[in-house]
C-alpha cells in the first residue's frame, strides 16, 4: 500500500500527517510534540510510564526529551503530528508567565477546544489542496501549532532530584563530534560511575535510557540530511556516524516508522532547504478528519 504520509519541514517546526499502525518501540525527541488522531480508532499511549487512550475528542502533549510510544491500537490510525522545536516555542511562549520552552506542557491528554479544532481543519484543509502554495501550507502550520501552545502551555512544576553532575558530565560529550555519535560505554566512561550506577542514575535525572537520550540528539541531523538533497542514503549514514545503510535504515525506522527513502519521498522543506528530489503532489491522498 503506497503511504499517504506528508511532511513538512518548517524552521524548528515539523508537520507529519499519515497513516500509523502497530506498536512503536519506546523514544524520546528533542521536541515537544502534539497528537491528534484523524480517523475514529482510538489507540493507547505509554508516556513517561503511564498510559492513556487517544481518541478523536483529545490532543495527546508530549514535552521534550519524555519517553512515549504507542502501545496499542485498534488497527490502521491516521494521525497528525506537530513537531515543536523548543527555538521556535520560546519567543512563542515569552508572554506566558512560568512556562518553559523546554517543558511547556504540563497535562498529557487534553479536549480539543473548538479554535484548536478550527486550526486543525484548516491545516488538513491545505493538506488536502493540490493548489496550496507554500505559504499557505507554512501560514496554516504555524498558526496550528501557535495556537496549541496558547490553548495548552502552562508552568510545569519540576519534579525528581537533582540533576547528577556526573550525569551532566556524560551527556556534554554527545554532539563533540557530530560525526560520531558516542556510545553508551563512552558516556560511562565520562561519568566515572560503574554500569550499573550509571544506568540508574540516568534514568533518575532523564527519565529516559542513556540509549534513547544518545538517538534523541542522533535523529534531527540525520533527517535533515536526507531531506537537504539527493545524496545516497550509504554516505549520509556515514557521515552521520550511524554505521551501514542497513543500520541507518532501522535507525530512522525506528524513530520515525518510516524508512528512509519513504522520509524523503513524503518531505516537503518549507524553510528554504529545497530538496533536489521535486516536492511532493498535493493530490495524492491525505486522512480526513472525521465529521
Amino acid at each position: 500500500m503506497q503511504s499517504t504520509t506528508r511532511i513538512l519541514f518548517l524552521p524548528k517546526l515539523r508537520i507529519l500527517s499519515g497513516e500509523l499502525s502497530g506498536p512503536d518501540e519506546p523514544r524520546a525527541l528533542m521536541q515537544a510534540a502534539v497528537i491528534v488522531p484523524l480517523s475514529p480508532v482510538a489507540c493507547r499511549f505509554a508516556v513517561a510510564g503511564s498510559e492513556v487512550s487517544l481518541d478523536a475528542d483529545h490532543a495527546l502533549l508530549v514535552n521534550p526529551m519524555t519517553e512515549h510510544a504507542r502501545v496499542e491500537t485498534g488497527g490502521r490510525s491516521a494521525m497528525l503530528v506537530a513537531l515543536l522545536g523548543t527555538d521556535w516555542v520560546a519567543p512563542h511562549v515569552a508572554g506566558k508567565r512560568g512556562v518553559q520552552a523546554s517543558r511547556p506542557f504540563p497535562a498529557t491528554l487534553v479536549p480539543q477546544t473548538p479554535s484548536f479544532r478550527q486550526r486543525l481543519d484548516a491545516l488538513l484543509a491545505h493538506l488536502r489542496d493540490p493548489a496550496a502554495t507554500d505559504a499557505e501550507l507554512t501560514g496554516s502550520a504555524e498558526a496550528y501549532a501557535q495556537e496549541a501552545l496558547d490553548i495548552y502551555a502552562g508552568s510545569v512544576e519540576a519534579t525528581g532530584p537533582a540533576f547528577d553532575f556526573r550525569i551532566r558530565r556524560a551527556i556534554q560529550t554527545i554532539g563533540l563530534d557530530p560525526a560520531k555519535p558516542p556510545s553508551v560505554d563512552d558516556l560511562i566512561a565520562a561519568s566515572d560511575l560503574s554500569r550499573s550506577r550509571f544506568f540508574q542514575l540516568f534514568r533518575e535525572c532523564t527519565g529516559l535510557t542513556p540509549q534513547m537520550y544518545i538517538d534523541a540528539h542522533a535523529v534531527e541531523p540525520a533527517l535533515d540530511a536526507l531531506t537537504r538533497g539527493g545524496r545516497p542514503v550509504a554516505r549520509i549514514a556515514r557521515e552521520a556516524g550511524l554505521g551501514s545503510p542497513e543500520r541507518f535504515a532501522r535507525f530512522v525506522k525506528r524513530m520515525t516508522g518510516l524508512g528512509p527513502r519513504e522520509f524523503r519521498r513524503a518531505a516537503l522543506r518549507l524553510d528554504g532547504a529545497r530538496p533536489e528530489a521535486p516536492r511532493f503532489d498535493h493530490a495524492a491522498p491525505v486522512p480526513v478528519s472525521p465529521a
